[in-house]
């Protein structure tokens, strides 16, 4: 058979018209079968259709004149799935007014019944419904692929059964023995080819008269693994399964939808568990009904969600759903009126601080109280008293800025100190929300820890050589926080001020730190001491544009402030020392060998041995290597090989 065929009306010996049941796709497969021809797509090309014909609209002119008047094109037309004029969201459907979502047909597949195979039957376009796995003439199974291996009906290919009963791929009998279909598969089915025909649907069915919309039931509650929930779920509420698996769908959906409503409160029953320490929604039903409100959240399913709402506003207590749930009972305000234990929200209103807090503090024991789960939120449940309790002692607490007048400081310093954990506050209660208050008790506490580093046995510098705190929290070029650091990690000495002493202001004012102890250096967090940016060149014998190109190489280690710059006075005094043992510079292998920078840095080069630091003369910027890779090679070998020896 050639590559390209051209058909015309002579080529078809048999002409029919499509059955008024049936499809398009599949009106073409019996045309093609019933003309010779194994493949439907010769007939296809034939009649000029698009691949996609079945879906998008397409000239059927050709197609009629090869029918020769046996039928005409609005007549075809009506046998595809193609858009609904005024309904873009929507397909034909046959004569269902309304017609179809394109997620309600199953098209991946062609799907044949063994039986109307025998007997030459054609096929039923309700066959490409979700939800039908029957076929009504024979009460049989349909089949989607082979008996024998598998392989897939493609909807319009050679592999559909036509006229052949052997598989193309295995060579095996493509269709078994009919099986008949058990009851509810066969119930559901029914009731949704009546719905398709136009028919009052047979049975207690649930009281639907769109055929799409009841589709979708069927896709929602045949779906599996509701219980457990996850991907499980998901995968099979919007996947289009084989046959095989279609049947599970039919019959977990008919045991809801044909026994309403007696089957709908059994589906929510038999998803309910009992809750162990938790109550409310999400507790007894899981995810079940949150699943349930999106699937169905549309006027056409409004009886089946009211008749969930109140099934559960029946079995569900009021007091444990929140006030605006969608399945919620009006409140019950019968309780006593002087009650012992208070919500979280109104000891958060009474204290000022958020919900969150109020449970921060119930699990830290400052609050006496519970945390449950209820539902998706978490409930709390506070003692009267120990609320009365601690708004008293709030009341009694001080401000940023009394504490700032009682230590000699600012309120920013204090925020500063509080931020970094050396000064212990609490969320203040009222306006501002974001105050912090600090007890006396809190302040007394970070005082004496600061005395207890002061050193009596040294001798405190004179007036002019030393600082108080208070002062040093008005410096610009000192950071409070890292001075009080350095005092309580030991590395800054404190002195105690003599008594009389003028100028001193707060509780802070008495403590004296030296001036010189100051400079150049600060607490590192790590322990250590850390080092301007000065003083660390100054100790690598470097100039001060090297430090930062050091820090972003490696070679040393430094806080930042962000991604250009350094942050004042973090340059680990540990990592210069480690620099000087690690590395060495350019300038100090050219004095070593008695030969310039240049030839040192060709060298390496020669050698093989990459820079850490490339050299940039420009900038100023001399190459540094590890000590390591620079003694693993004869450098003075190299450089007399190149030329450069100076000896």
């Amino acid at each position: 058979m050639p590559a390209h065929h051209t058909h015309t009306a002579g080529c078809l010996v048999v002409r029919t018209a499509p059955d008024p049941e049936e499809g398009l796709h599949q009106f073409v497969s019996r045309l093609a079968a019933l003309n010779g021809y194994h493949d439907p797509r010769w007939l296809i090309r034939g009649a000029g259709l698009s691949r996609v014909f079945l879906t998008t609209p397409c000239d059927l002119t050709r197609m009629v004149a090869m029918l020769d008047g046996a039928v005409d094109a609005d007549t075809l037309a009506a046998t595809a799935y193609w858009p609904l004029p005024g309904a873009p969201d929507r397909v034909r459907f046959g004569d269902v007014p309304s017609g179809v979502s394109p997620r309600g047909l199953t098209l991946a597949r062609g799907k044949v019944c063994p039986a109307c195979h025998a007997d030459g039957r054609p096929a039923r376009r309700t066959w490409d419904l979700f939800g039908i796995a029957i076929c009504l003439r024979h009460g049989c199974l349909l089949r989607d692929g082979c008996a024998a291996c598998g392989s897939a009906f493609p909807l319009l290919g050679p592999g559909l059964p036509a006229g052949r009963t052997r598989c193309l791929w295995c060579g095996g009998p493509v269709l078994a023995e009919p099986v008949p279909a058990p009851p509810p598969a066969l119930a559901l089915a029914a009731w949704l080819d009546a719905l398709a025909r136009g028919a009052n649907p047979p049975g207690r069915a649930v009281p639907l008269r769109e055929l799409d919309a009841a589709v979708h039931l069927v896709r929602f509650f045949g779906a599996r693994d509701m219980e457990a929930g996850g991907r499980g779920w998901r995968s099979g509420y919007i996947a289009k399964p084989r046959m095989d698996d279609m049947l599970a769908v039919t019959e977990r959906a008919a045991t809801v939808l044909l026994d309403w409503p007696g089957g709908f409160i059994d589906y929510l029953e038999r998803h309910r568990r009992a809750p162990d320490a938790r109550v409310g929604l999400a507790a007894e039903f899981g995810s079940l009904l949150v699943r349930l409100r999106s699937a169905l959240d549309q006027p056409r399913f409004e009886a089946v969600l009211e008749l969930a709402r109140r099934h559960v506003a029946r079995s569900i207590p009021g007091p444990t759903l929140k006030p605006w749930s969608f399945f919620s009972v009006p409140p019950d305000h019968r309780g006593p009126a002087g009650a012992s234990t208070v919500s979280g929200v109104a000891a958060a209103r009474a204290l000022g601080v958020s919900v969150a807090a109020v449970a921060r503090m119930i699990a830290a024991g400052e609050l006496k109280g519970e945390s449950r789960r209820m539902g998706r939120r978490q409930a709390h449940l506070v003692d009267a008293a120990s609320l009365t309790a601690l708004t008293a002692q709030r009341s009694g607490s001080l401000s940023a800025a009394q504490a700032a007048s009682e230590l000699g400081l600012t309120s920013y310093q204090v925020e500063r100190l509080r931020a970094a954990g050396l000064l212990h506050g609490r969320r203040g209660r009222g306006t501002p929300a974001h105050e912090y208050r600090f007890a006396p008790a809190d302040l007394a506490a970070f005082v004496d820890q600061l005395h207890q580093a002061v050193q009596a046995d040294r001798a405190a510098p004179p007036r002019t050589h030393a600082v108080s705190l208070s002062e040093v929290a008005g410096m610009r070029a000192f950071s409070l926080v890292e001075v009080v650091r350095r005092i309580n990690s030991g590395i800054l000495p404190v002195f105690a001020a003599p008594d009389g002493l003028s100028g001193s202001r707060g509780r802070l004012g008495r403590l004296m730190v030296s001036r010189s102890d100051l400079l150049g250096q600060r607490a590192d967090p790590a322990g250590g001491v850390s080092l301007d940016v000065r003083r660390a060149a100054k100790g690598l014998g470097v100039s001060v544009r090297m430090i930062p190109v050091l820090v972003r190489a490696g070679c040393l280690s430094a806080g930042t402030r962000n991604a250009d710059t350094l942050a004042r006075r973090s340059v680990s005094a540990s990592s210069v020392a480690r620099f000087r043992r690690g590395f060495v510079m350019a300038r100090a292998l050219a004095a070593h060998h008695r030969t310039s920078t240049r030839m040192v840095v060709k060298g390496l080069a020669a050698a093989g041995v990459s820079p850490v630091v490339a050299s940039d003369p420009r900038k100023g910027i001399s190459a540094v290597w590890r000590r390591d890779d620079v003694d693993a090679v004869d450098l003075g070998r190299v450089l007399r090989r190149i030329g450069g020896d100076a000896l």
